[in-house]
């Protein structure tokens, strides 16, 4: 323990509860004394602190021992009064000094106390309770920390603390109250009990505290200072000083700041009061100074410059004053400054002490009391921005009409509660610029930027925006914040349109305009546009969580809420485009928390993120209940590309329902409402479900969508479909591959999202097989697309033999047995080993060779080999899909298995793959003779000549065949 303990705050601050708790809670043995204004002679302080000394201890069973007479007059004294003290208290104690603020910081007694140090035992604690924080006698204490310190922001309770005195004081208390109450205490412990204990007779109660506790102490003169300075919010040296008309009545402040009362820093050379002790002043104000100088004193400070050129309590002077038009051109003349600096409570507290006539009959006033809501209720602000619409249009306001429209516009476009009413503000918007008439350029700007956004929500054809673009570009003037709001209009449309490029463009200028103009909504919106572009366009789910995450701290640092359930949605969708279907169902629930009931747009892209996962999750009935809520939600929000998403949906999910009428169905009106739209995104969708409904139907139906929907992908580098169902991609993209349409962009889709092979992959080289390997009639590698050729000998033949013995569960003594015949087992194994990791270095990929359980295999998902297609190639031909792998089969044999090779016994396999390919050949040839396909049997010919003599007879048998063939049809 420190041999001082000194607690300095406000009176009321909790500092003797704080000790007094702390006592009881350690029953440490504590002699309290509480100290007089005459204890400053150092004779009367010891004379009271031996007869106190005398009376039974504050521990129960403890009584203090009765000392010997001293002559209480010198520093000695004190010193030998203290160590008889020590020797006759328990090890561990308390020795607390109360209202330590009534002794001077020049008297004698503070030195004595200071001294006191070499004579404190360990365990002994002098404990100063004070106003006043330590005098300069204690000032080597605290350099040579022997002195513990708790300030009056240690006292001054935070939020939580708060809670738990609230809790503790008054139970079942409302939230709000909680907040309330710990909003107008800051902290000040006495307050917020009378808050609790009291209610709204606190403030009489707290007004008897501050007189007999502050005031009565307080000189003539420091009395009427602060009864000036009340009428402050925030106190300036110039302000106060022309308002007291005393040149030093800062520096008295400052002093009275210095002594605990109630003054608290607000910044350099600016103090402002306590909220509850101002209001005190204001009270005694009122019944200390007559009417006329009261109100001369309101009048002088509400025309003193204060930090933003006024103070808050100005309009309410004036409404004293009666003076109601300068009340409100105050208000009207700061209201944009207000808002744009986010301080719209400010300005709402600002119209409410506007007497209720006035504001509800000035046009202006309602508009601004509308705007203070436009982010917290929509109810609210469209009531008051709605009333001072009808206003401006009674008054024949042209310019108050079209901004009355606009806010409203921009209201129903921030909450999308309402998008009927949105609708209808749009086209009495339209009309208001119509009647402008170009007479305010920067209004009119704003106005058209707010309708375009509005009708790239509502209706983003071209032919619809181009004239209000048109108009737009003929401003000569126009407002450079607008320009960010422009950047947003492009931005949504670029999306909608699928032009990620554009999408891009137009948020790299809008991030450097923000760079130049800061405005906290358009940096939220641009938060929101990266992580919509960082997943459809770069197919980057980390890259959009981190701005889903940068732009959740961005929302919650500035109240914009309605801001964080798009950042949700784009999280989802991004984790759906991946195939996480967890994190997308945990982000949904987060997402569904934030929406409120009435949000059309919200509850639509709930419902249709909730449909696709269903899907995802093989829970089709679930996803026709969320296509309901989708197709219903969509209905309502009258929003076209929205509509247009809940078509897609139910091709979705009539899709994988297998219900292909309505399928068809579906994506006939998909394709028109697309065009109509001009979306390239949507068509791309709809050509990849076109293609996928006919994937078994034959490449001829399937040829024309695919190619279409491709083109645009590969046109705007789509990396990512709404509903991502690999099986499907996998299907589609190889046979885009064997088509050769837009190869390159489906072997890089296939490689970016690590597609699986689907099931006819396996027999066909197509598929961008990370490794692939010849052994028929030659032995070659190919890694992502290039020869290997420098490998080695011994990886070459550990590559070998495993493919001779089947490629999958080859043991490592058979390997080794191979490659090291006289090597000890150790070292053989140690070799094999070593072998082992250069060909995996080689092959470019660890997971190409799989060991486990001491046996070696060949990983299906990542290596393609000749051999196995060519025996997993059908016996018979019962399809086209049958003859097209057959036929690929055929012509991947190009002779022996590992011809070249002598010491391996392949020579059972080399027959039976032989006999194989004679087999296919003549089934494939009586397939093309049954056909009439005779070219294919020329092709054919060809490949049997290519091969050894042997095959020579098998050649002129399909030869024949042929002939008779053509001579049957000629004839």
């Amino acid at each position: 323990m420190f041999p001082y303990l000194w607690v300095h705050g406000p009176a009321g601050a909790g500092k003797t509860t704080l000790l007094a708790t702390f006592r009881n809670r350690h029953r440490l043995p504590t002699l309290w004394y509480r100290t007089y204004g005459d204890d400053q002679e150092p004779g009367q302080l010891i004379l009271r602190l031996r007869q106190l000394a005398d009376r039974p201890f504050h521990d129960p069973g403890e009584v203090l021992p009765i000392l010997a007479d001293h002559c209480f007059s010198t520093e000695s004294s004190l010193q030998l009064f203290l160590v008889e003290l020590q020797q006759r208290l328990p090890p561990t104690r308390l020795l607390v000094f109360d209202n330590w603020e009534r002794i001077p910081d020049n008297s004698h007694v503070q030195q004595m106390m200071a001294d006191l140090a070499p004579v404190i035992s360990p365990g002994l604690t002098l404990v100063f309770l004070s106003r006043l924080p330590p005098p300069p006698a204690f000032a080597r204490h605290r350099i040579d920390s022997n002195m513990a310190l708790l300030t009056p922001e240690d006292l001054r309770l935070n939020a939580e603390e708060s809670r738990q005195v609230i809790a503790h004081v008054k139970e079942n208390t409302r939230c709000r109250a909680i907040a309330e109450s710990v909003l107008q205490c800051r902290g000040w412990f006495t307050g917020l009990i009378a808050q609790l204990k009291f209610g709204r007779h606190a403030a009489t109660v707290l007004d008897d505290y501050f007189r007999w506790e502050i005031f009565r102490h307080l000189s003539h003169i420091e009395q009427d200072l602060l009864l000036q300075a009340a009428q402050l919010p925030e106190i300036e040296p110039a302000a106060l000083e022309k308002l007291t008309g005393h040149p030093s009545a800062f520096r008295l402040l400052k002093q009275l700041h210095h002594q605990g009362c109630f003054i608290e820093a607000a910044g350099p050379d600016t103090y402002r009061l306590h909220p509850q002790f101002r209001q005190f002043l204001q009270h005694q104000a009122q019944a200390s100074m007559d009417l006329v100088d009261r109100s001369g004193k309101q009048r002088q400070a509400a025309h003193l410059p204060g930090p933003r050129g006024w103070h808050e309590a100005t309009p309410e002077y004036y409404r004293e004053a009666g003076d109601l038009k300068r009340m409100t051109g105050l208000i009207q003349h700061h209201a944009p400054v207000l808002l744009r600096d986010s301080e719209a409570r400010t300005l709402r507290l600002l119209l409410d002490r506007l007497p209720p006539p006035i504001r509800g009959s000035e046009p202006w006033m309602q508009y601004w009391y509308g705007m203070t809501w436009l982010l917290e209720d929509f109810g609210m602000a469209r009531t008051a921005l709605a009333r001072s619409y009808r206003h401006f249009v009674a008054f024949q306001d042209v310019r108050g009409r079209v901004t009355a429209a606009t806010a409203l516009v921009r209201l129903h476009l921030l909450h999308l509660q309402d998008l009927h009413g949105l609708e209808t503000w749009t086209q009495r918007l339209k009309t208001a610029i119509y009647r402008l008439a170009g007479a305010d350029s920067e209004l009119e700007g704003e106005a058209l930027v707010t309708l375009l956004q509005a009708l790239v929500l509502l209706d983003p054809r071209p032919e619809v925006l181009a004239p209000w673009y048109r108009r737009l570009d003929a401003l000569k003037t126009l407002n450079p914040h607008l320009a960010g709001e422009i950047y947003c209009v492009r931005l949504l449309q670029s999306y909608w349109r699928g032009r990620f490029s554009e999408v891009e463009v137009n948020l790299d200028l809008l991030n450097q305009h923000l760079a130049h103009y800061p405005s906290v909504d358009l940096k939220g919106v641009a938060y929101a546009f990266g992580a919509k572009l960082a997943w459809h366009s770069r197919g980057d789910t980390s890259g959009t969580e981190q701005f889903v995450f940068d732009g959740l701290r961005h929302n919650q640092a500035h109240g914009l809420v309605a801001l964080n359930a798009p950042l949700y949605s784009h999280c989802v969708s991004a984790q759906l485009s991946q195939g996480n279907i967890n994190g997308a169902v945990r982000n949904l629930k987060h997402f569904r928390s934030m929406i409120g009931p009435g949000n059309q747009v919200d509850n639509f892209i709930y419902h249709h993120l909730s449909c696709l996962t269903a899907l995802l999750q093989g829970h089709a009935e679930a996803a026709k209940v969320h296509l309901k809520e989708t197709e219903h939600w969509a209905e309502r929000c009258h929003m076209r590309f929205h509509q247009a998403l809940a078509v897609l949906g139910s091709a979705y999910v009539y899709i994988n329902l297998g219900q292909k009428p309505q399928v068809t169905a579906s994506l006939r009106r998909l394709e028109t409402m697309a065009r109509r739209l001009n979306s390239d995104l949507l068509l791309f969708e709809h050509g990849l479900l076109a293609a996928t409904l006919h994937l078994d139907e034959g490449v001829d139906l399937v040829r024309p969508p695919l190619q279409r929907a491709l083109a645009f992908g590969r046109r705007h580098d789509y990396r990512v479909v709404f509903l991502h169902q690999p099986e499907r991609l996998a299907r589609l993209f190889l046979l885009a591959i064997k088509l050769r349409i837009e190869a390159e962009y489906a072997r890089a889709w296939i490689h970016r999202h690590h597609l699986s092979p689907p099931p006819e992959a396996t027999c066909d080289p197509a598929w961008p097989w990370p490794v692939k390997i010849y052994t028929l009639g030659r032995f070659g590698i190919e890694v992502n697309g290039r020869p290997l050729e420098h490998l080695g000998a011994k990886p070459f033949t550990l590559l070998k033999i495993l493919l001779a013995r089947g490629g999958r569960n080859v043991s490592i003594d058979d390997i080794a047995g191979e490659l090291w015949p006289d090597a000890e087992g150790d070292r053989a194994y140690q070799s094999f080993k070593i072998t082992l990791r250069r060909l995996r270095h080689n092959l470019e990929n660890p997971a190409t060779l799989i060991l486990k359980n001491n046996r070696l295999t060949l990983n299906p998902d990542h290596v393609w080999c000749d051999l196995w297609a060519f025996t997993r190639a059908p016996n018979t031909v019962s399809s086209p899909e049958d003859a097209m792998r057959m036929e690929t089969a055929l012509y991947l044999y190009h002779g022996p298995f590992l011809k070249d090779e002598t010491f391996l016994n392949v020579a059972h396999l080399r027959h039976r793959l032989r006999q194989r390919f004679k087999t296919l050949a003549l089934t494939l040839g009586k397939h093309y003779q049954a056909t009439g396909r005779t070219e294919k049997i020329d092709a054919l010919y060809t490949h049997i000549l290519s091969l050894d003599d042997d095959l020579e007879a098998l050649r002129r048998h399909l030869q024949k065949s042929s002939r008779y063939e053509q001579n049957s049809q000629d004839g």
